[in-house]
């Protein structure tokens, strides 16, 4: 069994808007190629969670409920299409020592502290890893795939492999 940890704006999603970045959590859909990617992943057994960083709510731009609710309605439109994401995390700080976890056995968000949660450090990865695979966590093979950077480099930081989104999501992934 595999776990695949996502990014979400600009690799699941993309604003209806057109703009960079979505203004409203409904300002959002799935990106072309998300949901017959993981529905090829998900008759593979692989399990998913979204990690993003939001430091736009430091930046005042929104606030952090505003960001859980932009993730929550991104799990929403993936649950529409059958496909489950057991977890996601939100960085909302500039210095990434904040994390809100969303888990499916919780139904609600819970906030964790450390030192470096942020991508491209791997604390979100490596956090969601440990609440979605438990006791597995280091024999399951994690993987991630982003749209960035930063997102290339939590992967590493976190000991998981990366994908490119064309392999995830197809070639055409707009």
């Amino acid at each position: 069994m595999a776990l695949l940890i996502l990014d979400k704006d600009g690799t699941l999603t993309k604003p209806k808007s057109g703009g960079k970045f979505p203004k409203s959590f409904e300002d959002q859909v799935l990106r072309l190629g998300v949901v017959d990617g993981l529905k090829r992943l998900t008759a593979l057994n692989t399990r998913f969670g979204i990690a993003t960083n939001q430091c736009c709510v430091e930046a005042g731009f929104k606030t952090v409920d505003e960001a859980k609710s932009e993730v929550e309605y991104c799990i929403q439109l993936l649950a529409a299409e059958g496909i489950a994401v057991e977890a996601a995390a939100l960085c909302p700080d500039f210095d990434g020592k904040i994390c809100h976890l969303w888990f499916c056995d919780w139904g609600s968000w819970q906030e964790f502290k450390h030192e470096f949660f942020r991508k491209p450090g791997g604390g979100m990865l490596n956090l969601l890893a440990e609440f979605i695979l438990g006791d597995q966590r280091d024999r399951e093979f994690k993987q991630y795939t982003g749209d960035r950077p930063e997102d290339r480099a939590a992967a590493v930081s976190a000991g998981f492999e990366f994908l490119e989104m064309n392999v995830v999501f197809g070639s055409n992934n707009a």
